[in-house]
């Protein structure tokens, strides 16, 4: 058996790479440059898993259009809901955004976060 059953993971050690998961049309303001690692895919893609890094910059989250949980590395992010309702989360901590979720989502400081991302197989 080829593939690993456990595997450690330390954020601090991937190699990010260029990427492009903001789309352009749904920003707001700042320019978000993008780095990433994936580290997890599953077979038929309803769990991934990897680590992100971004500049600051905020974007339409109308949906948000996926059910995340995230562990800040570092840096700040807050959601602003449609009713004004804000949350805020800094290194250290760890959040879940459901899919259905529709406001405002923003990279208030250059962010390094851990990632799992959870879509439904239908």
């Amino acid at each position: 058996m080829s593939e690993k059953l456990v595997v450690r993971i330390d954020p601090e050690k991937l190699e990010l790479q260029p990427t492009q998961f903001v789309s352009a049309d749904l920003v707001l303001d700042g320019t978000p440059n993008e780095l990433a690692a994936d580290i997890f895919s599953g077979s038929n893609g309803s769990l991934q898993l990897g680590v992100w890094e971004c500049t600051p910059y905020s974007e339409a989250a109308n949906p948000y259009g996926i059910d995340e949980f995230c562990l800040l590395l570092k840096g700040r992010v807050s959601f602003t809901d449609d009713a004004g309702n804000k949350n805020t989360f800094s290194a250290g901590e760890s959040y879940l955004v459901r899919k259905d979720f529709s406001g405002i989502f923003r990279v208030e400081e250059p962010t390094r976060k851990l990632y799992a991302i959870f879509e439904s197989i239908e």
